[in-house]
């Protein structure tokens, strides 16, 4: 009798203080996790990911914690560590719509860009209001060459959210991708309108503004980007090219210089500052700095093109051919490649090709004033050239000096009276 009692009595003591542990365990867990929040908050993300961590060390089957710490690594750009914690958040819930967006995110700034739309399109899936991560799926899409998909994604996080700087920034970038500069000017107003500190929108707008030639607006902004962050190597490289434009070849020189200080791979800024030298007549520094940038990047059209127009001016036509082969191989589209493929044929003689070529470049690009001109000068030095023939050169002359090629009118005087 006395045993059962005993043992009945044991039992219950051990209920009490099993629940007792319990409901003080929840309590501590659920305060953590309140403090880990709290901390995000506050942009304290190593606060935060110590509570969250002690969260799952008292939990280790809580979700939230887990999407918490993980969403806290990424905003230390600890990527790797923030798509493992989001991986366990989703193995607990695999209909954790923010874990899935946000190892979307993580995924993109590791440029697994294919891994990273397959995140965005199950979190978009999962919350279709979520406007970030339509914001992070047209950046990868951008990044896959997707434009118009892009496009389409950006306009629909603009939709959910006007206040959302990122989503005009990047639509602005993209509009450029498509070459719609107006529209990009107008987005990257609206980001500064938003935020007049975004020294990235200045360096956009100010990018935009150059190619449709308003160096002094161009000139403004990207000033304004270097003011607002002089470590912003994007807006030194940006201005560079708007001083090469003004003929500003020693000042383009500082800006390139600093662009590569501040990123050594920077391969655009090798690239131009290459094209420089060349210009300058420093051919070895030239081609020491174009073979970088092509080290650097290797699939970049431009870079190829300029490697072409140095090995143009050393008379290395067959190294010049290659280069824009090479380019045109990697972007059958760039009008450059073409136009700076003729201009070899046309100095190695070849005057049929290159009329093949410009004639590409000028239909793909109808305000290409270097490849009417360089038409123009193989047209008169066909051998059967008639009148007809020496018509159209004069007509290819005249539209490149009103599209700026000024040497242009030089051959008019020559060749058209």
């Amino acid at each position: 009798m006395y045993a059962i009692n005993i043992i009945k009595i044991l039992t219950i003591i051990v209920c009490i203080l099993s629940l007792s542990v319990s409901i003080s365990y929840a309590q501590t867990a659920e305060s953590y996790l309140f403090s880990g929040d709290n901390k995000f908050e506050q942009d304290d993300f190593n606060g935060a990911i110590g509570d969250y961590s002690k969260v799952i060390e008292l939990n280790p089957h809580s979700t939230e914690a887990y999407t918490g710490r993980g969403i806290a690594k990424g905003k230390l750009d600890d990527f790797k560590g923030a798509i493992e914690d989001l991986n366990k958040a989703l193995e607990l819930d695999p209909k954790n719509a923010k874990a899935y967006s946000h190892r979307g995110a993580a995924k993109l700034m590791l440029d697994d860009l294919k891994g990273a739309i397959t995140d965005l399109d199950k979190g978009i899936e999962l919350n279709p209001n979520d406007a970030v991560s339509y914001i992070n799926r047209g950046a990868a899409k951008a990044e896959l060459g997707d434009f118009e998909g892009a496009l389409i994604d950006l306009e629909k996080s603009i939709e959910l959210d006007s206040s959302l700087v990122g989503a005009y920034f990047n639509r602005g970038i993209v509009k450029g991708n498509l070459k719609d500069y107006n529209g990009a000017i107008e987005d990257y107003d609206k980001a500064i309108e938003l935020n007049p500190d975004n020294e990235d929108a200045y360096s956009g707008r100010g990018y935009a503004k150059l190619k449709l030639d308003d160096f002094e607006g161009a000139s403004e902004d990207l000033n304004k980007a270097i003011e607002l962050d002089p470590k912003n190597g994007n807006a030194y490289s940006n201005r560079g090219f708007v001083k090469v434009k003004l003929d500003d070849y020693k000042g383009a020189m500082l800006d390139y210089n600093k662009a590569i200080e501040l990123d050594p791979n920077d391969a655009g800024s090798y690239s131009n500052r290459g094209g420089i030298k060349a210009e300058l007549g420093d051919f070895e520094g030239a081609l020491e700095d174009s073979n970088k940038a092509i080290e650097l990047n290797p699939k970049n059209t431009n870079i190829y093109n300029n490697s072409g127009f140095i090995k143009l001016k050393l008379d290395d036509y067959k190294g010049a051919m290659q280069d824009y082969n090479k380019a045109i191989d990697i972007d059958p589209m760039n009008a450059d490649a073409y136009s700076g493929r003729g201009n070899v044929k046309s100095k190695l003689n070849d005057f049929d090709g290159a009329i093949e070529d410009l004639n590409k470049a000028i239909e793909l690009d109808a305000k290409n004033a270097e490849a009417y001109f360089y038409r123009g000068s193989a047209l008169l030095k066909l051998k059967d050239n008639t009148q007809e023939g020496k018509d159209s050169a004069c007509k290819d002359f005249s539209k490149a000096g009103e599209l700026g090629y000024d040497a242009a009118f030089e051959l008019i005087e020559e060749n058209c009276k």
